[in-house]
């Protein structure tokens, strides 16, 4: 179900006489699989104040070389440089530092790494939140925090990632391995993907049941201001509700790469 609001700036913040983060101090994951409106959630959370936002692009520039250490016990550093600091001089987590942390949880299910990048975010979504089974340690970690699950039909999930990976990103070869490694196959199968794809909201939704700190939404079937405002105890902001990377299935031709499609 959607709500109407009236036009205004797309990307306004909501204006409350205390800031959403003071009002609201529990954290909010989203938990939701890439593809499922991640980037539309976290566009959701800036509007509505909940910041600040642990999104790929923020935990890149937050962990390069001059900033990590303030985030980190010294006891954690050697063991993160010695697998991702080919030259020690970036820090523990090399060059890439958001690439870096996605595999430390994702390969080697450091949950103690997640929750101590955890404490200083308000608000979650991508990868490495959504990844495996790490919803259990971030609810344990941060009682009382709300979790959302994005999430849309299979089918169309399915048509949105292949594409992603196979037209939109060809050549990257990091960001495809994740993905395999996410829905533990070898290769880029549309049933095995599908298969993991609704073992991991399955899982989620055995574990929180009928919480009331759980939300699982869809975008595509009209969930917006009014599902996710109620949920969260805050108001309705007075503009319309963003839809982020949003494809187009015809701007880019397919391409022929060496995986079962």
């Amino acid at each position: 179900m959607g709500v109407q609001v009236a036009q205004k700036e797309r990307h306004q913040p909501v204006t409350t006489t205390a800031t959403a983060a003071q009002e609201f101090p529990r954290k909010i994951f989203g938990i939701g699989f890439n593809k499922t409106g991640t980037s539309t959630l976290g566009t959701c959370f800036d509007i509505l104040g909940l910041t600040p936002v642990a999104r790929p692009q923020a935990l890149h520039d937050r962990f390069q070389v001059d900033s990590f250490r303030r985030y980190f016990p010294d006891a954690t550093l050697p063991p993160l440089a010695a697998r991702h600091g080919e030259d020690q001089s970036l820090g523990p987590f090399g060059a890439y530092p958001y690439r870096a942390i996605c595999d430390e949880i994702l390969d080697h299910q450091n949950h103690e790494l997640a929750i101590q990048i955890a404490a200083s975010f308000q608000a979650f979504h991508d990868r490495p939140w959504n990844v495996a089974n790490l919803y259990k340690s971030l609810d344990e970690a941060f009682p009382g925090s709300r979790f959302i699950l994005t999430w849309r039909e299979p089918e169309d999930w399915w048509r949105s990632t292949s594409h992603w990976l196979t037209s939109s990103h060809p050549e990257d070869h990091a960001k495809l391995g994740r993905y395999l490694r996410h829905l533990g196959t070898e290769r880029v199968d549309k049933d095995k993907f599908i298969g993991g794809y609704r073992d991991h909201n399955e899982a989620i939704r055995a574990y929180f049941g009928q919480r009331t700190d759980f939300l699982s939404i869809n975008f595509e079937q009209g969930d917006g201001w009014l599902r996710l405002c109620t949920f969260l105890g805050l108001p309705i902001p007075n503009c319309e509700f963003p839809h982020e990377n949003r494809q187009n299935y015809r701007e880019f031709p397919r391409n022929d790469l060496p995986y079962n499609l």
